[in-house]
Order: structure tokens, then sequence, then C-alpha cells
């Protein structure tokens, strides 16, 4: 997925819940078990950071966008457009399809006479715990049913600059892969392909929260070169 700056599922915590070590009176003088007792306290904590379940997320871009990005934070108003859910800052869970994201970018950037990072494909990871996806309530499209289909008929059909705006912080479903037809050329019927989760400017998540939301779950910038 591409957000063009030249600036780029969900579920429950899986930790176990333990009872943490009786405290140590203020009186009680220093024993031989006391540091056995801390580290076991701290392999318990290591368990339970292990335990948790993370999902990671990609972002096809430029190169010289990802590291905008990186420096600015990720602004999903950035740049209002008709995509499938809404202006929005678009991630994947499949890493290739990112890639291929990418390279389109790069390659349409080219063709423009755009040379060095803003002509060099980049791929964003972010990797976050599913937990956090509990603070939030969006919408998952698990298939392309009619709902979804109405859902990106709305805002593919919105005029350009959009005026419609997403109500939920992200949406996660399949892409639209007839853009161009659907849903402008009547008859035709939308055609779906691959993995999409969008996140959105709504009224409790300012872009500056998603700047910094992001930014925690930050792992790095794979890129490449085509030539």
């Amino acid at each position: 997925m591409g957000q063009e700056r030249q600036q780029g599922d969900r579920r429950h915590h899986g930790g176990r819940q333990e009872a943490d070590p009786p405290s140590l009176s203020k009186q009680a003088p220093p024993t031989k078990e006391a540091p056995a007792k801390k580290q076991e306290n701290n392999n318990r904590k290591k368990d339970k950071d292990d335990d948790e379940e993370y999902v990671d997320l990609y972002h096809g871009t430029t190169l010289a966008a990802a590291k905008s990005i990186q420096a600015n934070g990720v602004d999903p108003d950035f740049k209002p457009r008709n995509m499938d859910f809404g202006t929005g800052f678009y991630t994947t869970n499949v890493e290739d399809q990112a890639k291929e994201w990418a390279e389109r970018q790069a390659r349409n950037a080219a063709r423009k006479g755009v040379r060095g990072d803003g002509a060099q494909p980049a791929v964003i990871h972010f990797r976050i715990p599913k937990s956090e996806f509990a603070k939030f309530k969006g919408k998952v499209f698990t298939e392309a049913n009619d709902e979804w289909a109405k859902e990106v008929a709305k805002f593919r059909a919105d005029s350009d600059p959009p005026k419609l705006r997403q109500t939920r912080p992200y949406v996660e479903g399949p892409m639209l892969r007839n853009v161009g037809s659907y849903p402008k050329t009547r008859g035709v019927k939308p055609v779906a392909t691959g993995h999409q989760i969008s996140f959105h400017v709504v009224k409790k998540f300012s872009a500056s929260f998603w700047g910094r939301w992001f930014a925690k779950w930050f792992m790095g910038i794979n890129t490449w070169k085509l030539w």
C-alpha cells in the first residue's frame, strides 16, 4: 500500500497472568534469597513479553517518502484522495504486496523524471502488539461481500478532492482490483485482491496521535535497487 508523502490483525493479549512475588518489609534485613526472587520476577516479566503476539504491517512507497515518514511521522490525512476506505494511511500484512506497490511507485516516479531516493522503492515495517488494536473500534471485512463492495463504492465514487470522512479509526479488508471500472462503469462488479488495513483521523485519534503511535512500533526501512 502506498501513501505518497515526500513525507510512505487486532486481537488479544496472549500474555499469562501471574501473581507478583510478595514484597519484602522495609524493616526486614536482606537475605540471600532476595537476588533469586528478583531474578525470578525478571524471568516472569520476560516470559510475559515473549508471550505477547504481534502483527507485522508493511507500507510500500519510495525511499524519499519513507525517510520523510520516519522523520516527520505518519499522517493519515496527507494528500486526501479517493481510496477504498477513504483518505488514510494504508498498510498490509503481506510483505510481497507492499514490495510490489513500492516498485510501482518508484517506476511511476522514474517515468516522470524523478531520480535518486524518489525513484527507489522502499517498504516501512511496523511490528504492533495485537493487544493494541483492542483500544480502537475498527471495522474488519473478512471477505469481499456486499457490505465491503458498498463501502468501497461509497469512497471510490466520492468527489475529488474527497468530501467523505471515514468514521472508524481503522478498516481492514480486501483491496479493490478493478479501480478503473468500479464503481464508475454501470454493471461492473468489484474484483477483490490482496489485503489492506487503513488508519484514519477521527474524532479521538488525530494525525499527531497516529504519528506517535506508529513511531513506537517502527522497525525499519527495507530498500533495494530497481536498476
